[in-house]
């Protein structure tokens, strides 16, 4: 079977991209803390990426971004983009590979006042979900709250939930730690 980033089809808004002002790329998985700001959304400038700053892990958060088409092409094509990625000598981490992408096509990188938390399969219900579905906050995400979607103040990254890191093994450490 081939798994090559050619087989990977154009998304449907694509074709009509002058037709929107803005395009949202998130994950089916969030319970949002705080709310989307529908007129900074549509304000995105023609160069721009807006991602939250938590959990960027030396890179760029790439649960929830929005900007305006032609941005959101480079943001959501970035697969197109790995194997040159690799050819530098670099390791493949999600959120390293994404502000190479984005620093690569020439895009700014734009905090917003957005957080979400990953939600995992579970035996209790999300308190004030009015779903039913059966899920709860994943437990590295349980800290992220409204405090975390600041826009000014060190890059929050992993230590914005102010856990001991250290106890993980594989992760570096971050590019503007503030320790408590």
């Amino acid at each position: 079977m081939d798994t090559s980033t050619k087989d990977i089809h154009v998304c449907r808004w694509e074709p009509h991209a002058k037709r929107y002002r803005a395009v949202i790329f998130t994950r089916p998985d969030l319970h949002y803390v705080t709310d989307l700001h529908v007129a900074r959304l549509l304000a995105a400038g023609a160069q721009e990426v807006h991602t939250p700053r938590w959990h960027s892990f030396l890179g760029t958060n790439n649960r929830i971004a929005y900007g305006e088409p032609f941005a959101m092409q480079a943001y959501g094509r970035r697969l197109h983009r790995v194997a040159e990625y690799l050819a530098l000598g670099k390791r493949l981490n999600a959120e390293e590979f994404l502000r190479w992408v984005l620093e690569t096509e020439g895009l700014q990188e734009r905090p917003i006042p957005i957080v979400a938390q990953r939600l995992r399969e579970a035996k209790a219900t999300v308190s004030g979900s009015a779903s039913s579905a059966v899920a709860s906050v994943f437990w590295y995400d349980m800290c992220l709250s409204a405090a975390c979607a600041s826009l000014t103040g060190a890059n929050l990254c992993a230590w914005d939930c102010r856990y001991d890191y250290k106890q993980w093994q594989g992760w570096p450490d971050c590019v503007g730690r503030e320790d408590s």
